[in-house]
């Protein structure tokens, strides 16, 4: 977990708390900042995990290039290729 999601974390539970003690700001306005704190945290994860999928994606792309090139007819040294795996 990065700094960036334990201080959202942090402060959509300040925010949970302040729903509750602070009377002056609508509780709709607040409930709703909270929400958008809430998801501004995973959307930085989600998109970490798409750059992550992308760029393996890209290598494995390159990686059956190269294992096409090696069965060419005159091609020789690279024998195996072994692939990364990951979960989605």
């Amino acid at each position: 977990m990065c700094d960036y999601e334990i201080e959202t974390d942090l402060l959509a539970s300040q925010i949970g708390e302040a729903i509750h003690a602070i009377r002056h700001i609508h509780k709709e306005d607040l409930l709703l900042l909270c929400e958008q704190v809430y998801h501004a945290n995973g959307s930085i994860g989600a998109c970490k995990m798409h750059v992550l999928r992308s760029q393996t994606k890209k290598v494995i792309r390159h990686m059956h290039r190269i294992q096409k090139e090696r069965n060419a007819p005159g091609s020789y040294g690279i024998t195996s290729i072994v692939y990364p795996i990951y979960s989605s």
